[in-house]
């Protein structure tokens, strides 16, 4: 029972769960209303473990075989599963998707609710046939970085406040999560790319090439800082990201376990962070 509740624990990855709960914060804080509150306990259980036990079981289903060549699994970052639990991940999947619907409608507001929800359409739809997203280029990104970032927050946003959210004039620190997510997922894709190759996943660095990719990010980074540039504790990290990121024009660098450390346990950690003090200075 205790190594199935582990495997259960770590398919979820805990890890990007915390994530989660930062851009939940990082859209909330753009709330004048926010504040903490036990309230919210419920709602980072939501984020932290059921919602992505959803999203990632799900994805660790449609992935077995890229996965088994992923250097990147086994450990914080996800797992490869034995036959055994890999035929219960869709299990784990339906089991989440009931709980996140029955969370959310208990502890969420109606509009907060129903952005979580359009959210979940589409990640499932990232990882899941027939649409399965990841396999198309643009919208692999589009899906996995903007979209993600975005729902999440919003929903942060929205659980404090009674208004729509405001499109016209977004807030810095829902600018600053889109952007470091879009740029996450295209990395995050970029050292997926030789499993996703092997196994014909059509990606957006399978489809553009790396290098491409990586440019793109480099350019990205700037415009995202000078969108920030009135907020030191958001433009900074663009700044400073900008160089380590062009460093991934190296293919030997990128193929480094020290390179897969920092793009994805540094820069998510990062988040968590920046969001804790953003929510400390609110």
């Amino acid at each position: 029972m205790f190594k199935k509740t582990l495997t259960i624990i770590k398919t979820s990855r805990p890890l990007f769960g915390l994530n989660h709960i930062s851009l939940f914060l990082f859209g909330a804080t753009s709330s004048a209303n926010f504040y903490f509150s036990t309230k919210l306990l419920p709602v980072f259980f939501l984020l932290f473990f059921v919602f992505s036990l959803f999203i990632y079981a799900l994805n660790d289903f449609y992935d077995q075989k890229s996965d088994s060549l992923n250097p990147r699994k086994g450990g914080q970052l996800g797992i490869t599963h034995s036959k055994k639990t890999a035929k219960k991940l869709l299990t784990w999947t339906n089991w989440s998707i009931f709980a996140s619907l029955l969370i959310s409608l208990v502890f969420l507001p109606i509009k907060a609710f129903l952005v979580l929800l359009t959210t979940g359409f589409f990640l499932y739809f990232y990882s899941a046939p027939p649409l399965r997203f990841k396999s198309i280029p643009i919208l692999d990104i589009l899906t996995g970085g903007l979209i993600y970032a975005a729902g999440i927050s919003i929903t942060g946003y929205l659980y404090f406040e009674n208004s729509l959210f405001p499109f016209n004039q977004i807030p810095n620190n829902v600018v600053f999560v889109i952007f470091g997510s879009i740029i996450f997922q295209a990395m995050a894709l970029m050292i997926d790319y030789l499993p996703d190759k092997k196994q014909g996943i059509k990606t957006s660095a399978v489809y553009f090439g790396q290098n491409r990719l990586i440019i793109f990010c480099a350019i990205l980074m700037p415009i995202a800082a000078y969108l920030l540039k009135s907020n030191p504790l958001l433009f900074y990290p663009f700044i400073l990201s900008t160089p380590l990121t062009i460093l991934y024009l190296n293919q030997s660098f990128r193929q480094t376990k020290l390179a897969r450390i920092f793009i994805m346990q540094g820069i998510l950690y990062g988040f968590f962070i920046l969001a804790l003090i953003k929510s400390f200075q609110a």
